[in-house]
């Protein structure tokens, strides 16, 4: 008999890998070993984080990691997503108006680290129809709350319903030591970047382009929310703003 297409073999789960996974003796997975569905990999992508892997590479595999809800990070966990993946927001998903692509809260110790090109990326103009979506302006591409210790690199954040990225906490409280380098916020509906509280923020050697949708839509966005909040040590290096129909 004739082998089946590669991608049938994808949605198999990898149980021995797994299991030595669960039992600590591989501390770096690849995504696929929970499966890969081509139409929706919500599941395979949060059980392969639920894992609590130390290192977790997304495989391309060909086809986008479509995904109908936001996925919840985890702590002490490197993220990487291989050259040429896509994580994909599915149509007709993402109703609520909190909700993110990828969620942190309260989190520490996690990286999402890109290599070649690597794209997160929502669906903006599916959200500005009135009939199937209630105005909202939080759908995010990374939502982070008192997060302390993350780290982005090489990645591209576009089309969300939101930030490309949130930098967020609780009215008394601040996200840490959050570095962004090399990244790419393209075609956000609100902005690049909000940061709203933090203590410990660098940004360097990245691109605001194309803000669009909902005011400031701007590049980037210092704006705490509360008098207990605050903006320490923030620090830009070498980066471009263009075309932010807010501006900067």
């Amino acid at each position: 008999a004739a082998q089946p297409p590669a991608k049938v073999l994808l949605a198999r789960a990898d149980i021995a890998k797994i299991a030595q996974v669960k039992a600590g003796t591989i501390k770096t997975a690849n995504a696929r070993w929970w499966g890969f569905a081509p139409a929706d990999a919500t599941d395979c992508l949060q059980n392969a984080i639920n894992s609590g892997v130390s290192k977790l590479i997304v495989d391309n595999t060909g086809s986008d990691w479509i995904v109908n809800k936001p996925i919840q990070l985890v702590s002490n966990q490197q993220i990487v997503f291989a050259d040429g993946v896509v994580v994909q927001a599915k149509k007709d998903s993402f109703h609520g108006n909190n909700d993110s692509l990828f969620v942190a809260s309260g989190l520490s110790n996690i990286e999402m680290i890109g290599e070649g090109k690597a794209v997160l990326r929502m669906r903006k103009e599916d959200y500005h129809d009135a009939i199937k979506y209630t105005k909202a302006e939080w759908r995010m591409g990374i939502s982070l709350h008192d997060v302390t210790n993350f780290t982005m690199r090489n990645l591209t954040v576009a089309n969300t319903g939101g930030d490309g990225l949130y930098v967020g906490a609780g009215s008394n409280g601040a996200s840490k030591n959050i570095l962004v380098e090399n990244c790419v916020f393209d075609a956000n509906n609100r902005q690049g970047i909000s940061v709203i509280s933090v203590d410990g923020f660098t940004v360097r050697d990245s691109k605001f382009i194309n803000t669009d949708g909902t005011a400031p839509q701007a590049g980037i966005d210092f704006e705490p929310n509360a008098p207990g909040q605050q903006l320490s040590n923030c620090v830009m290096e070498n980066c471009l703003f263009a075309n932010n129909t807010g501006g900067g």
